[in-house]
């Protein structure tokens, strides 16, 4: 039997969380994330251990545990429901 993908709600960092949350997707774990973070950062090379992923605050606006998704020498590139 194979092991389950967790789906990860992730959403840009934005001026507002209306505008962060309309740029919400969901993603099939965490290869998927990385894929998405670097077609939002085409202009960079980013390899995976470039990429982190850590708890920050429960939300209770969304309703997410909420994880910071951050760039290594880039910086927060948005905010997940889940680490992947």
């Amino acid at each position: 039997m194979q092991a389950k993908i967790p789906v990860i709600q992730f959403r840009e960092q934005r001026g507002s969380l209306r505008d962060s949350m309309a740029t919400r997707v969901e993603l099939a774990g965490r290869k998927e994330l990385v894929l998405h973070i670097r077609k939002l950062l085409s202009d960079r090379m980013i390899d995976e251990e470039e990429i982190e992923i850590k708890p920050y605050a429960y939300d209770s606006r969304t309703g997410w545990e909420t994880y910071l998704v951050s760039v290594r020498d880039y910086g927060v590139v948005g905010f997940s429901d889940g680490y992947g």
